[in-house]
């Protein structure tokens, strides 16, 4: 996944822009780009998960007490404790 971060920095300004000048002002076309970027969030929070339980599996696997021979049982406790986890906000 690739994000123009640059791109993205200056949308709020242009979008503000275009509202004031009256350059956007349909509001099924303000809803649309509204439940667009919305499901774009909500596909970001679940990459996010996603990469959290990257780290938290190489955090575990990087940790003192954990050699290759504990790995296995080190999984199966790690997995343990990732489904006791709340789910992310």
């Amino acid at each position: 996944m690739v994000l123009d971060e640059d791109l993205l920095k200056r949308v709020p300004d242009v979008l503000d822009k275009l509202i004031r000048e009256r350059k956007m002002k349909e509001e099924s076309k303000l809803r649309s780009l509204l439940a667009k970027t919305q499901k774009i969030m909500g596909t970001l929070q679940v990459v996010m998960d996603m990469y959290r339980k990257i780290e938290r599996t190489i955090g575990v696997a990087l940790l003192p007490g954990i050699k290759e021979k504990d790995w296995p049982d080190a999984m199966k406790e790690l997995k343990k404790q990732l489904k006791s986890l709340p789910p992310s906000t």
